[in-house]
Formats: C-alpha cells, structure tokens, sequence
C-alpha cells in the first residue's frame, strides 16, 4: 500500500514539477483509494470534498437527462488530477456525477489540505492553472465533437483520445459521449 502511495506521488512530482517540500506534504496527507468499478466519487448535487490523481483505472463524469439517456461529458485517465472546478472552488453542487469505468486506483486531498496547500506552496496554483486550462481544453473539445457529423466526430475522438486505450471503453460510452447511440458508433467502425 505504502509502495503504491509513493510510486503515486513520485509521478505527480515528475509529471507536474512539484517542491520537496510540496511532496512531502502530499505524502502526510494524501489518502490511497481503491476504488470497484461503477464507484461513484462525487454524486449530482454533492459539493465536491476531494481532489483525486489516477494512477490507475479511468473514470468519466456523466449525467442523465429526462428521459433516462446518459450524456458523458469528460473522461480522465491514468496520471491526470481530478479537480471539480465549480464544485470544489465555490462549494456549489456538482453538475455531473463522477463515476470509476474500471477498477481505481488513486490518491484523494481533502478540501481543508487543499487550502493549506494554496497557501503555503507557490507551485500550487501553477498546477491549479494547468489542471483548469486542460479542464477547460476538454470542453471545447467536445463542444466541437458536438457539431460535427457522428462519422467526423468519431475520427476527431479517435485522433484526441489516442492516449487513452479506448479498446477499453464501452461503446455505449463513447457513444454517449458523442450524443450518438451505441449502434451508430458500431456501423461507424464496420466501415473503417
């Protein structure tokens, strides 16, 4: 358990260029989670209490419209911080239900050490800037995924996500993610 906390915290230091001193920190009082797949981490409604970084597994934020179909509207994956902008920075209720798509592994920092963390390490708030600015680069993106034809879109995803190993992905899901059905996702990859 210690072996996988320290291997998790070294990949944020390298990844994200963090102090001694901030790593230290993190050691003290970042908690390791394993996490079932379908665990939730944040409900719709709930304000958000933690930050998460992967070290292992993907998770998807979601939500279901009135007539019970499901809209995905982000996807992390290994070594990327989960950080509910909205939810976490102004205590208001999470839009979007957080949900693991396989087994987890991740470490959480509550809201207060977060705080403590603002305050007290200059390098914080480049990281906060970033995880914002690669937060944000998501949603245009699937803005422009949106306004495309189903064939285009699914080529433009396949293009963007080719970090992400999507032979692990439902199809339903993507599928979701594109405001398509799984069945039009299915005929677009009989073609290719």
């Amino acid at each position: 358990m210690y072996v996988m906390k320290e291997k998790l915290i070294a990949s944020i230091q390298a990844q994200y260029h963090l102090s001694k001193e901030f790593t230290a920190y993190l050691y003290q009082v970042s908690r390791l989670e394993t996490l079932k797949k379908g665990r939730l981490l944040q409900r719709i409604g709930d304000t958000s209490e933690h930050i998460w970084f992967l070290g292992q597994g993907y998770v998807k934020s979601r939500y279901f419209d009135q007539s019970g179909k499901q809209h995905i509207t982000r996807f992390w994956k290994e070594n990327e911080l989960i950080l509910v902008k909205d939810s976490f920075n102004n205590k208001s209720q999470a839009l979007d239900d957080i949900v693991s798509m396989e087994n987890v592994t991740a470490l959480s920092v509550d809201y207060q050490q977060v705080q403590q963390v603002l305050t007290t390490y200059p390098e914080s708030n480049r990281l906060s800037r970033w995880v914002h600015v690669t937060d944000e680069r998501s949603s245009r993106l699937r803005l422009n995924l949106l306004t495309l034809p189903t064939d285009e879109a699914y080529a433009l995803f396949c293009e963007k996500f080719k970090h992400f190993p999507l032979n692990r992905f439902l199809q339903q899901d993507i599928a979701a993610y594109l405001n398509c059905s799984p069945h039009t996702i299915s005929m677009i990859r009989r073609k290719k």
